[in-house]
């Protein structure tokens, strides 16, 4: 290996710490919701994690330009430390959604249903949330056009959705708070 090439490989080692790899950190999510959404079966098409070094980075050349919402967006990242992703295909007969007992299991796992969405386009969302560990994580379920995709955010996000709805204020969500009973 050339020296130059040596150099810069030991500069970038730092950013290569928990870039991007498949994510193990939500397959006790996926199992329960693939246990929810029988006979339905999911057909994994994208398990990722971007670690804390992508995002650093994503952050700092955000900062780099003159735009005003990619210098929104480089905040908004300072607070995430993981984001795991799963995109998953979706075969067989729809059964509609997450059940009130996937959200009891997704509850036995620490989580705690924030909000949940529903649109006859656009299928259906969950936002849950739970803390653990002086950490904060969100996880969002989405389900529609035969596919799901599971997002969990993991970080300090006590500011982030704050942050989120105060810059935009014009945007106008409706949503149905979701309630234990729910």
């Amino acid at each position: 290996m050339s020296r130059p090439l040596l150099i810069v490989a030991l500069l970038l080692l730092p950013l290569a710490q928990g870039c991007v790899f498949s994510s193990a950190n939500i397959r006790d999510e996926i199992d329960t919701i693939s246990w929810d959404l029988r006979p339905m079966e999911l057909e994994s098409e994208v398990e990722l994690q971007i670690g804390r070094g992508i995002l650093g980075l994503a952050g700092t050349v955000a900062r780099w330009t003159d735009d005003s919402d990619a210098e929104f967006a480089a905040d908004l990242l300072d607070d995430i430390e993981t984001i795991d992703i799963g995109v998953y295909a979706l075969h067989g007969h729809d059964p509609g959604g997450l059940t009130p007992d996937g959200l009891e299991e997704l509850r036995d796992l620490g989580w705690r249903p924030v909000v949940r969405t529903s649109e006859r386009r656009d299928g259906a969302r969950w936002v849950l949330y739970r803390s653990d560990g002086g950490l904060d994580e969100m996880l969002v379920v989405g389900i529609e056009d035969q596919e799901l995709v599971v997002l969990r955010l993991t970080g300090h996000l006590g500011g982030l959705l704050d942050n989120a709805i105060r810059r935009e204020d014009d945007l106008v969500m409706v949503a149905r708070v979701v309630h234990d009973d729910f």
